[in-house]
């Protein structure tokens, strides 16, 4: 069976725009974590956060993501990924944006990074509680669409 990154995973549900996201799962063993998500012009960056709004790190400060070398990402640069072990950085996964656009993609890819983020983290996706999601354009939060976005090829009318 497939990953679909655009469903929500067992025992969970998609939020409503506009709705409380703290409802999604509930573990509450521990602290939730937040995810947040940068669809940006230029790259793909997923950040977690804990309850109190700080950046959540990894054991390591590595933030290569090993996936990042994925065939449907066209762009040519060599390294596609963020290798920097800058402390400023630690906890964020990222990787350009490159030119396949296609909605579906993407939420593979950001699936691909947040489940990356939450390893290094050592949590897992029973953990969120929470996603904030920005991209660039006309969005309508009360449909949880983007209208259109002018440097995402396509994005016209695309569910959040």
């Amino acid at each position: 069976m497939a990953l679909d990154p655009m469903s929500p995973g067992k025992g969970q549900k998609r939020a409503a725009a506009g709705n409380d996201c703290s409802s999604i799962h509930g573990n509450t063993s521990r602290t939730g974590v937040f995810v947040g998500v940068d669809l940006g012009g230029t790259t793909i960056s997923v950040g977690l956060v804990d309850e109190q709004g700080s950046l959540i790190s990894g054991n390591n400060n590595s933030n290569n993501n090993s996936n990042n070398n994925n065939s449907n990402n066209n762009n040519n640069d060599s390294n596609n990924s963020n290798n920097n072990n800058n402390d400023k950085n630690a906890g964020v996964q990222w990787e350009s944006l490159g030119d396949d656009h296609d909605p579906k993609q993407l939420a593979v890819r950001v699936r691909r990074l947040v489940d990356a983020a939450l390893s290094e983290a050592g949590r897992v996706m029973g953990d969120v509680v929470g996603c904030g999601v920005c991209t660039p354009g006309l969005l309508d939060h009360e449909r949880g669409i983007v209208r259109v976005a002018a440097n995402l090829r396509g994005w016209k009318e695309v569910p959040l």
